[in-house]
This record gives structure tokens, sequence and C-alpha cells, in this order.
């Protein structure tokens, strides 16, 4: 439910940031990136995964489904496509949170948008099409644990092909100042 209410607030936004009216069609759900407690990554309803097969020695691990180490998916049609780029196989070098958050974007990575989908996270991918005919996706990004945190980011291409994030809730908090009684 938070959720729906999330990408209506979101879409009026859009709607009314712009100098003129638009329409949107129904919210689509197109898959989900998840972390997995073994490791490796989930991907789900991607039209395209070239990815490498995670595997741990001596894991019986077909009871998570596939599980991918390294590799990329996308999203959507091929002309204006939400890019996804994952690599988790040098988790224990990295910083936790550094490999296991995908990296979402367009295909030649001028924008990227990294989202945490460790162990206990996941990130919803989501489309959504106005009346111009402009494709944009919504990513619903939440990790659980004794604190949930939710991140919502809407991501588009605009008329010129160019794929432009629009709305961060993360960036929207990080510019919340906090005026300090003296």
């Amino acid at each position: 439910m938070v959720c729906k209410i999330m990408m209506f607030v979101v879409v009026f936004l859009l709607m009314f940031g712009n100098c003129y009216a638009m329409n949107f069609s129904q919210i689509v759900k197109l898959g989900r990136v998840s972390g997995n407690p073994v490791g490796g990554f989930s991907i789900e309803g991607a039209q395209q995964n070239n990815g490498s097969i995670y595997s741990r020695d001596g894991m019986n691990l077909s009871q998570w489904g596939t599980l991918y180490e390294k590799g990329v998916a996308r999203y959507g049609n091929i002309n204006n496509a939400l890019w996804v780029y994952y690599d988790c196989s040098n988790a224990r070098v990295r910083r936790y949170w550094d490999a296991y958050s995908p990296k979402f974007g367009d295909k030649e990575r001028t924008v990227v948008v990294p989202l945490e989908a460790g162990e206990g996270a996941y990130v919803q991918v989501n489309s959504i099409r106005n009346d111009a005919g402009i494709t944009m996706y919504l990513l619903h990004s939440e990790m659980s644990g004794k604190i949930v945190i939710r991140r919502y980011v809407v991501m588009g291409y605009d008329k010129s092909g160019k794929l432009v994030k629009y709305i961060d809730t993360q960036d929207i908090v990080k510019n919340i100042s906090v005026r300090k009684i003296p």
C-alpha cells in the first residue's frame, strides 16, 4: 500500500512539474532484482540476462533457483531499456553493500544509480508510459532488518533519447537540512 501511495505521489509530481498535462498508463511490474542469503543475485522478469551462474564449493543451491554472480540484465524494450549491471564476484574483498548494489542505468553507463539488493533487500522494477510515448521506470528498493529502509527512484528517457534520473528519495533526504536550536 505504501508503495502504491509513493508511486502516486511520484507520478503526481512528474505530472505537475511540467508545463503541460500528461496522462499515464497503469504501472506495469517488470521484475525484481534481489540478493540471496547464500550469495548471488536473483534476476526475475528481465527481457534479457547475460550473466554467469553463481556457485559455492560443496553447496547445493538448487533450492534458491538460478542465482547469478556477474552480468547485465535488460528490462524494457531495446530502444529505451533500463539496464542492470551486477557483480558480486569479489564480495569478500569489497565492502558487502558495494558488492550487492546492482547499478541501474542506460546501456552506455552514462547515467547509473546503485541500489542495495543484498541479503534481505530487493529492487522492484516497474514501468509506466505517458501520453507522449515516454517510458519511465519506477524503482522501489527495500532493505529489511531491524529497521526497514525504502528508497524510490524514477528514471526515464527524455525526448532526445537520454536517460534521466527524475526523482531519487535518497537525494531528497540528503538535501533536507535540519535547523539546530541554539
